[in-house]
């Protein structure tokens, strides 16, 4: 071996070696180059040596009998070891409808079971993709022929491996969210969708389907080979996989499953070291944002469960997908690329779940939703805020953290107008820019995004691409810390009784003046005051936003 360079062995646990770090000893000077390699012994070795080394090899097929028996292994190792945060529930209320699959398997008749309000048992759920129409679900039209039989051979390939999967390891119910609700009667979704969490979070286990884009393909066909061959390339550098952040995975753009991958886990979610619950709520939307949904009104259904379950945790007030307690934050939010405006309404302006993720292709990266100061600010670096006077939401349903159909926000704060006008000679909306001959406060650099691709929205309300469109722009302050002011760029609201209001196209963040400028806001824990703001033409007053 090469005397530059060292090797260690990591470990999780006293007594466990995980993985081997091979890396150059003078780090900084060499370039930093590392690699890792990951170690096991076979299923088979003698026992000092399975107490010694984690690792093991990945199953040929995962249909084997060694497959089905280290997956009980680690459900009775969860039972009788971690049942403070994994419990598995044996005697849990089961959901309005199961599939009972039957144990004994062969000509036993699969059915819909609809079960007694108090009936108790261990079920399974399955976290999949729906994939292309047409879909194998239950409707108003079926739903009685289901309860009495459902043909095996009827079923894709996905229920079929998963029905196969529960009764292996010994399951009789399982719950798949297209034939367990009634996809046609919406009083039924509404009523499912608000259980939809504790269907999740009391399931014995979930079968999550993260190798299939559809319910046709199925997941035990896949086969393994555990002996790559190794290469020793001639290079000095190294790069880093990371299979568990594939981009194409269909399992990671399917909107619902991040509520049974996030609910089939316990609490300790909410305990991994972020700022608070909040930041953890942030980054789980930054998850959320660009997955798929078969309906683009699910975008805030599609998450009431994990709302409700946050809610529980957190005791905070939801309101059409931000926290009250923690608002300011969460109205401070952009897209990595412009976002685009959806067909119909589903929340208000202000909030994230206005707009769909835009992206361009599947090659691209996935456009990323940034609240801003989810991870910057912490209660002693906020000077200043604005009034929060009234926060409204029209439910749908009666669902607190369902669907909406409306919504106003209240904020007692600065604000000020900023128009806009296209640059010189172009005919593209994306060349929009502020009018600077007028002063807004700061004369360094501002920091904007807007909500829309406006070349994309331009294409369905022609207004957008009249070039005085943007000249009624304005800037409200939501929030000041110890470097910047953060506030949302607004537009008046169309529409009758709508007066007076505004609709939100954007964020900006404006670096404070330097003390020598002598535009300073006064330091205040409660609201925003100062002389700064007032001599750059901005004015206190209450701006509601729809």
């Amino acid at each position: 071996m090469d005397p530059r360079i060292t090797y260690k062995i990591y470990s999780e646990y006293p007594c466990a070696i995980k993985s081997v770090h091979f890396f150059t000893e003078n780090l900084m000077q060499l370039g930093g180059y590392f690699a890792e390699f990951e170690i096991y012994v076979e299923h088979d070795c003698a026992p000092e040596l399975a107490e010694l080394v984690e690792g093991r090899p990945s199953f040929a097929t995962p249909y084997s009998d060694g497959c089905f028996a280290l997956i009980n292994t680690w459900m009775r190792e969860c039972a009788e070891s971690h049942e403070s945060y994994c419990p598995c529930e044996t005697e849990a209320p089961l959901p309005t409808r199961v599939l009972d699959i039957r144990i004994g398997g062969g000509d036993s008749p699969i059915f819909l079971k609809v079960a007694n309000p108090r009936e108790v048992g261990a079920y399974v759920t399955l976290s999949h993709c729906w994939g292309p129409k047409p879909h194998f679900r239950t409707t108003l039209s079926n739903i009685a022929d289901f309860e009495q039989s459902i043909s095996l051979e009827d079923l894709p390939r996905t229920f079929q491996d998963a029905i196969l999967v529960a009764r292996r390891l010994g399951f009789r119910f399982l719950w798949i969210d297209s034939l367990c609700i009634i996809q046609d009667s919406h009083e039924d979704w509404v009523q499912e969708a608000a259980s939809m969490h504790l269907y999740y979070k009391r399931s014995a286990l979930t079968i999550a389907v993260d190798c299939a884009s559809g319910d046709h393909e199925g997941f035990l066909h896949l086969e393994r080979k555990n002996d790559p061959p190794l290469a020793i390339l001639p290079s000095r550098s190294c790069f880093e996989i990371k299979p568990n952040e594939d981009p194409d995975n269909p399992h990671r753009e399917q909107g619902f499953l991040i509520l049974s991958n996030f609910l089939s886990i316990d609490k300790k979610n909410l305990e991994t070291g972020y700022r608070n619950a909040f930041q953890r709520w942030y980054n789980i939307l930054d998850d959320y944002a660009f997955r798929a949904l078969s309906v683009s009104s699910d975008k805030l259904p599609a998450i009431s469960g994990l709302a409700h379950e946050f809610s529980n945790q957190i005791h905070s007030t939801y309101k059409a997908g931000i926290w009250l307690e923690d608002i300011h934050c969460g109205l401070i939010w952009s897209y990595s690329e412009h976002g685009i405006k959806p067909d119909s309404y589903r929340a208000p302006s202000w909030s994230w779940a206005a707009m769909d993720c835009f992206r361009t292709g599947k090659s691209d990266s996935p456009n990323k939703l940034y609240f801003w100061l989810s991870s910057r600010l912490d209660k002693h670096s906020i000077i200043a805020k604005a009034e929060v006077l009234d926060i409204e939401v029209i439910l749908k349903d009666n669902d607190p953290y369902g669907a909406v159909i409306g919504g106003e926000l209240t904020l007692r704060t600065f604000w000020v107008n900023w128009p806009w006008k296209r640059m010189r000679g172009s005919d593209t909306m994306r060349t929009l820019q502020p009018i600077v001959a007028k002063r807004i406060y700061t004369k360094y650099l501002v920091y904007r995004d807007l909500d829309c691709n406006f070349d994309e929205v331009a294409k369905k309300e022609p207004t957008y691409s009249n070039p005085d469109y943007y000249l009624d722009v304005s800037l409200v302050q939501v929030m000041r810390d110890r470097s910047s002011h953060f506030a949302l760029l607004l537009k008046p609201a169309k529409g009758e009784g709508n007066e007076g209001k505004f609709v939100r196209v954007g964020v900006a963040q404006l670096p404070c003046e330097r003390k020598e400028s002598g535009l300073e806001l006064t330091e205040t824990e409660f609201g925003l005051t100062g002389t700064g703001l007032e001599q750059a033409g901005w004015v206190k007053r209450d701006v509601t936003i729809i």
